[in-house]
Parts: structure tokens; C-alpha cells; sequence
């Protein structure tokens, strides 16, 4: 509760990258992510690239999720790359799920495009639309 807007959210961006699987712990990583009263700043989480490219997304994109099929595919983690989203399915022990979805740029809370994994935090809430 301490921490500048300057000082969360890179550590944010820092400890989600390092942390690799989005369902652990998720109802923490949720509330970080959409904690208003911190107010959000893209600028702040994204990489300079990112950040330009996060901007320079169509209007709609094309995103992946991968995930094993004991697990709801619900998740923050998407990809524009649907063979990263298989690599995520593939690498646990249960059955590999790989969904598709359309989502708008303005449903998008940051593209992490490190490690070529082109990942977006999509807004939770779309979840449950159809």
C-alpha cells in the first residue's frame, strides 16, 4: 500500500513475468491487476516497445489461451500466438486446451511481448460474455 504508482506497477509487470502460471494465486494477481485506487498506468507497466505496440493493436485482436483441461480456461493470460498458448497447454500433465477469442484493444490491460510470448492481460470481466 506504500509503493508510487511509479514503483508498483513495473514491479507488477516484473512479478507477473516471473511468476509464469496466472491460476496460482489468482484471486491476488485479480485484485492487482484491477485495483483502481492505484490508478492504473499503462505506461508504467509496459516496456517503452510494449507500450507502443500495445497501442498500435487493431481495434479487435485474435487471442489464445492454453491451459490443461482439469482447469477452467479462466485466466488473465492470453496470446496473439497460438503456438505459445499450445506450449502452455502442453507442457502440464492433463489434457491440453487451446480456446480462441476476439476481444477489442479497449479490453486489454497490457501486452508483455517479452520472450516473443506476446501476451496480453485481458480484462477479467469478459469472461463472462458470450
Amino acid at each position: 500500500d506504500n509503493l508510487t504508482p511509479d514503483q508498483f506497477w513495473p514491479l507488477l509487470a516484473s512479478a507477473w513475468v516471473e511468476s509464469e502460471i496466472d491460476y496460482i494465486d489468482f484471486t491476488d494477481w485479480l485484485y492487482l491487476w484491477t485495483d483502481s485506487d492505484r490508478g492504473y498506468a499503462p505506461e508504467l507497466v509496459m516496456t517503452a516497445q510494449d507500450y507502443k505496440a500495445w497501442q498500435e493493436l487493431p481495434e479487435t485482436v485474435t487471442a489464445y489461451r492454453g491451459y490443461d483441461a482439469s482447469h477452467t480456461g479462466e485466466g488473465l493470460s492470453w496470446s496473439l500466438n497460438r503456438d505459445i498458448a499450445e506450449r502452455f497447454a502442453n507442457r502440464c500433465n492433463g489434457e491440453p486446451v487451446v480456446i480462441e477469442r476476439e476481444f477489442k484493444r479497449s479490453d486489454i490491460i497490457a501486452y508483455l511481448g517479452f520472450g516473443k510470448e506476446d501476451e496480453l492481460i485481458i480484462n477479467p470481466e469478459l469472461w463472462f460474455e458470450g
